[in-house]
């Protein structure tokens, strides 16, 4: 069997260009065969992935664009999955097949 387990990220973010808007979130999978497990780094297909964001921070911080991303861990930089404009929405989404993890950024662009 599989256990999928979505959890708040505690951890340093290391943004650079913009603002985290939202909880970050760490998505993690582990594959059980027997009395062994494994980690698992992507899925079998796409699942649908929104997060919702603080508008009052948006607001606040004069941001425009809310971008829905992921951390790539070998590259050491974070991915843009989707972008919406701030002002029109409280959440942001994306179909995803990587665990890892994710955050809303925004940016004043």
């Amino acid at each position: 069997g599989v256990r999928f387990k979505m959890s708040p990220y505690r951890g340093s973010l290391e943004i650079s260009g913009g603002n985290d808007i939202s909880q970050p979130y760490a998505l993690s999978a582990d594959a059980y065969t027997g009395k062994s497990s494994s980690s698992l780094d992507m899925l079998a297909g796409g699942m649908s992935l929104a997060l919702d964001f603080d508008s009052d921070k948006t607001s606040l911080r004069r941001i425009s664009q809310a971008t829905l991303c992921r951390y790539n861990e070998y590259k050491h930089s974070w991915e843009q999955l989707n972008q919406v404009d701030s002002a029109q929405t409280t959440a942001v989404s994306a179909v995803v097949n990587r665990l890892g993890r994710y955050v809303v950024i925004g940016s004043r662009r």
